[in-house]
């Protein structure tokens, strides 16, 4: 949806990182099924939270009917994490990227047979 790029590339860091303010990121995306078509796989639930309650990233993907809704949440709750904390949220938004990039798969369905 919204993190398909990792942000935080280098392995160390010698300054906090700024946020500017603490943030909140919330997508909501509806997919419909073209008729002929039926989900095969959708990405499982996660949630993680990001050290000392810094953060929280929240993602599910729900089929109703013939629709699929993808909901993300990212959230970060200080604006700035020290350089302490720059592993964990290295690997918080790379947890991100990849779940936020998996794949939704469709098969067409079998005509009905008469």
């Amino acid at each position: 949806l919204s993190n398909t790029i990792d942000p935080f590339k280098v392995e160390e860091r010698k300054f906090p990182v700024d946020f500017d303010r603490p943030w909140e990121d919330k997508n909501t995306v509806i997919i419909q099924i073209p008729d002929k078509y039926k989900v095969e796989s959708i990405p499982e639930l996660k949630a993680i939270s990001f050290a000392n309650n810094l953060g929280v990233f929240k993602f599910r993907v729900v089929q109703v009917e013939n629709k699929l809704k993808i909901m993300s949440i990212v959230q970060l709750n200080k604006a700035i994490v020290k350089t302490a904390f720059y592993h964990e949220l290295k690997e918080f938004f790379n947890q991100i990227v990849k779940k936020q990039t998996e794949k939704i798969i469709l098969i067409k369905k079998e005509p009905n047979l008469k």
